[in-house]
């Protein structure tokens, strides 16, 4: 339905879709849909579809047609709707079968499934499979199951096929012991130390010398495996642009156009399941830097937060301060610099005529609307999508978190020329004059403050994403 671009249907319209010729299968799809909240009657035949529910329905676990599909057997070969089901069933098979074994799937089944490491109760990291919001411990069953048993525990919900496996990965060490973590939460990388970007080259930030104006502080981590695939994108965390606090995703080279928008009928899909990786990864660099800086300092949280409003009343002594910028509470994920390649048959040239056209002219756009535009031109030729960043707006309410990014705005990459391989740098990239007026020390000082206020708007925005898991339908 998503796919047809479809909002209001008839049976004849569902049977075209999905290449019914049964009458049976055409009213057991309808109640189907019906009981899954997908559909709603609306009368005269007609039915309402709920486009979220079916967004959040096409990210679950999926699973084969099974031996009774009353489709023909050419139109699930033909129709790309079927092709894209099958293909999306073997990458998740794909994913279950490396997390069980401890490793990471090919780029391409990952992008759809990414794999998340949490550290549970009893201390260990577990890799678990990041679906629709829900965190899923892989098992050998799981690849038989179609529904999980669920958990909601903090920031994030624990799913897993059998609820002993659930109820041993969410035990405390022992039975009399306190459990290691009050909640379930994405391992933390370790921090390495502080560095400068000075005059092109890395070096600690205590050998920065005083003088010293054009420099970049930044912090190192060593993700090791509890990243993976950490370095197919890069974050930005600022409030550039006149815009309110936003976390950014910028895709490198070649992972939107080889491995994303290939399929255009999983674009979506991917576009949420990178959302929830990027704010889980955010959240683990964010965490760590928030522990490492109340242990370097020896403050506690609302000592750091006294001394960042010091340092922040020195950065703007005798200037004006920046205004708080509106807050957005609505956690969605918007898109930019959305480039999409439209092809189409010319039947005079006998050639294939090709037009790459940037959407969001006007504005950022959603999903929604990118899916609109595919079904538009997917209907008379091919359709790619090239290229694609992610913005999601943090929570501000009080202004605070927008004030804390005045003095610099963050970024966290990797770059091959200055940073260890299997490492990723948070740089913190200082506005005009800051430099002038703090030290290096006074800048790593507001970063731990504002590194504590960001985790825990990233917290935020996961508990608005994720959805609370319902009783199947037979329950």
């Amino acid at each position: 339905m998503l796919g047809h671009g479809l909002y209001r249907i008839t049976p004849k319209d569902l049977e075209r879709a999905l290449g019914l010729h049964n009458k049976e299968a055409k009213y057991q799809a309808i109640r189907t849909l019906m009981r899954n909240g997908l559909i709603t009657p609306s009368g005269n035949g007609l039915y309402d579809v709920n486009v979220d529910m079916a967004e959040y329905t096409a990210r679950l676990i999926p699973h084969p047609p099974g031996r009774r599909v009353y489709s023909n057997q050419w139109l699930r070969e033909n129709l790309p709707e079927w092709r894209t089901a099958d293909r999306r069933y073997r990458q998740w098979l794909s994913a279950v079968m490396y997390a069980s074994q401890g490793t990471s799937p090919p780029i391409a089944d990952f992008a759809q499934f990414p794999i998340t490491y949490l550290r549970v109760p009893h201390g260990n990291c577990v890799p678990t499979i990041l679906l629709a919001g829900l965190y899923v411990i892989p098992s050998k069953s799981l690849a038989r199951r179609t529904a999980v048993y669920c958990v909601d525990i903090g920031p994030v919900t624990v799913c897993s096929a059998t609820p002993g496996q659930l109820y041993r990965y969410l035990s405390p060490p022992c039975p009399v012991c306190p459990p290691v973590v009050p909640h379930p939460t994405p391992c933390e990388p370790k921090v390495d130390g502080l560095v400068a970007d000075f005059k092109g080259t890395l070096i600690p930030l205590s050998s920065l010398p005083r003088t010293a104006r054009r420099y970049e502080p930044g912090v190192v981590f060593t993700p090791g495996r509890s990243v993976p695939y950490s370095g197919l994108f890069d974050l930005e965390l600022s409030r550039r642009g006149g815009h309110p606090p936003h976390l950014r995703v910028v895709p490198r080279a070649g992972l939107v156009e080889n491995y994303i928008g290939s399929d255009v009928y999983q674009v979506c899909q991917a576009v949420e399941a990178l959302a929830d990786y990027a704010l889980a990864y955010a959240l683990s660099l964010y965490s760590s830097l928030a522990g490492y800086g109340r242990a370097m300092t020896g403050l506690t949280v609302r000592g750091l937060m006294a001394r960042s409003e010091e340092v922040l009343a020195q950065a703007y002594y005798r200037r004006r301060r920046p205004e708080a910028s509106p807050a957005v509470l609505a956690p969605k994920v918007f898109l930019r610099n959305v480039k999409v390649e439209a092809s189409r048959y010319d039947r005079q040239s006998r050639r294939w005529l090709k037009e790459q056209v940037t959407l969001d002219r006007d504005g950022p756009i959603t999903c929604r609307d990118l899916r609109a535009y595919i079904t538009r031109k997917a209907s008379v030729g091919r359709v790619r999508v090239r290229y694609f960043e992610l913005w999601l707006f943090l929570p501000d309410r009080d202004g605070a978190l927008s004030k804390d990014m005045a003095v610099e705005y963050d970024y966290i990459y990797h770059n091959t020329r200055k940073d260890r391989p299997g490492t990723v740098r948070l740089e913190a990239r200082p506005y005009g004059g800051v430099t002038s007026r703090l030290g290096p020390q006074d800048i790593a000082l507001h970063l731990y403050a504002k590194a504590h206020r960001i985790a825990t708007a990233i917290k935020v925005v996961m508990l608005a994403r994720h959805r609370t898991a319902r009783p199947a339908p037979n329950d």
